[in-house]
């Protein structure tokens, strides 16, 4: 399954946006036609990436869930414990650890 959006499809999806672009007379779009391209094609690629990942969390979700058998068990290592991490000979500087863990703590959270 391809990350990339298709060159065609983005060229065509592009082009049919530019093209249909027909502001009103004191609603001018202040641009170059090729920076309006980059912009268009910019979008197709990042709303393509965003089904792709959808896709692939559909695909690969039951393997990240607690509990599931199919769970690397990396994936269960504590950042916050000490112990955990010399058991699995782990050593991350704690100017590293500190924002891990701060963003473990909000994803988790967040739930």
């Amino acid at each position: 399954m391809p990350c990339e959006l298709d060159h065609r499809i983005a060229e065509h999806l592009v082009s049919g946006g530019i093209s249909s672009l027909n502001p009103p007379r004191g609603n001018k779009v202040v641009c170059t036609r090729r920076a309006l391209h980059t912009a268009f094609l910019a979008v197709a690629q990042e709303a393509h990436e965003i089904g792709f990942l959808a896709g692939q969390k559909e695909r690969f979700g039951d393997l990240t869930r607690p509990g599931s058998p199919d769970r690397p068990a990396w994936m269960d290592i504590r950042l916050d414990d000490r112990a955990d991490l010399a058991k699995h000979h782990i050593r991350i500087k704690p100017v590293v650890l500190r924002p891990l863990i701060g963003e473990g703590a909000r994803l988790v959270n967040r739930r």
